[in-house]
């Protein structure tokens, strides 16, 4: 665990401070594509998002605080073979936000949804490509989890470290290129060799913001 303080005061402190207002937008750009800002917003176009949801969750390992990312299978509906948070689509009975993150995390790495103590909503964000309007959710588990992941839908579960996220030398940038031989330019992080960008990498973004003056040694 960073420095001297436990799992325990982290998630006290990380409960106290999303009473506060969220970091936003402004903590979510920082990990944007470059290009980000030449797409309108959802109201500006006049358009209905498809609500969807994930869930930042947050865990202690071997002395280690760390929350899971997935890698999707590449026959995966959305965002085929890149690393995401657990979730996705908000169905009809789910009865709030927090309940598609909790029961699309269960589908995708077998987590209960009761044993999932939920913290609070983070800011949400909206993918113009896919047009859905993505609602983060951040949660712990007081115990260790045993994971069990979909085949269809994820192809590795990686127990990403809060280090490895709030090292800014993991904070790195390259070039990308859309299906349309779109090139552009987006920063990432390196977690674990793995390259996390795009909506995931600017809602962790937020949360890294949130939680670093917390944990930070």
């Amino acid at each position: 665990m960073s420095g001297q303080i436990s799992f325990e005061e982290i998630i006290a402190a990380l409960a106290a401070r999303m009473q506060l207002p969220l970091p936003g937008e402004e903590a979510q750009l920082a990990m944007a594509p470059a290009h980000r800002g030449k797409f309108a917003s959802y109201q500006e176009l006049g358009i209905t998002p498809k609500e969807s949801a994930v869930l930042v969750l947050c865990y202690q390992a071997s002395g280690a605080f760390k929350f899971v990312l997935t890698k999707r299978t590449p026959a995966a509906n959305v965002h085929g073979g890149q690393i995401s948070l657990p979730g996705g689509k908000k169905e009809q009975t789910d009865a709030d936000t927090e309940a598609t993150a909790l029961r699309e995390t269960h589908e995708e790495v077998g987590i209960e949804p009761a044993a999932v103590k939920l913290i609070g909503r983070l800011t949400q964000l909206y993918i113009p490509v896919s047009n859905f309007l993505v609602q983060p959710v951040l949660g712990y588990l007081p115990t260790k989890p045993v994971f069990a992941k979909s085949e269809i839908e994820v192809a590795d579960i990686v127990e990403a470290d809060i280090t490895q996220l709030l090292d800014p030398a993991r904070r790195l940038t390259m070039d990308f290129q859309a299906k349309n031989n779109f090139q552009f330019s987006a920063p990432y992080f390196d977690i674990q060799g793995h390259v996390v960008w795009g909506a995931t990498a600017m809602m962790l973004s937020e949360f890294k913001s949130i939680i670093q003056p917390i944990v930070r040694p």
